[in-house]
């Protein structure tokens, strides 16, 4: 009768406990959460990018903001090795929110392309600092961006002529 008395509560606890994501789906969340920031900062200038409003171009998959199935992609790859995966996206997650706070500091729109090259070279130098990741999981997580575009081509984008 005892024994009954802890086994529910050690039941719930248990499946509580399995049903919680871990630290790597946390941080790739984060990590997405700051690719949506950088994404928002692009897109306070739609027009550079070839769209007619914000959100236009926040919707549009090119522009660099991950769905789950990217997100999903992401946790997959990074699980191969869980420790170089949490360095890496630990110290990408402040790069990230430095591109988008960069882009940002940008006073207007036609200082866009400026500001895109500037916080590109830096957003370059400083994510060089977190190149951590094994090759094979590096291949598999740069495989997940394939329906996205990142900051350079962004700013190659931009840059063309409207």
């Amino acid at each position: 009768m005892k024994m009954r008395a802890w086994i529910g509560p050690l039941v719930a606890l248990l499946l509580a406990a399995c049903s919680q994501d871990g630290p790597l789906v946390a941080a790739v969340d984060r990590y997405a959460a700051v690719v949506a920031a950088t994404c928002a900062a692009f897109c306070r200038c739609p027009a550079n990018l070839g769209f007619e409003t914000t959100q236009e171009c926040m919707s549009d998959p090119e522009v660099g903001t991950l769905d789950e199935g990217q997100k999903r992609c992401m946790v997959d790859a990074f699980a191969q090795d869980e420790e170089a995966a949490l360095a890496y996206l630990e110290c990408m997650i402040p790069v990230e929110r430095g591109f988008a706070r960069c882009m940002v500091e940008s006073p207007d729109c036609a200082d866009m392309i400026y500001a895109m090259d500037h916080c590109v070279a830096r957003y370059t130098e400083d994510a060089e600092l977190c190149d951590s990741l094994p090759e094979d999981v590096r291949y598999e997580f740069m495989a997940c961006w394939s329906a996205s575009l990142r900051a350079d081509e962004l700013l190659e984008l931009a840059s063309m002529p409207g």
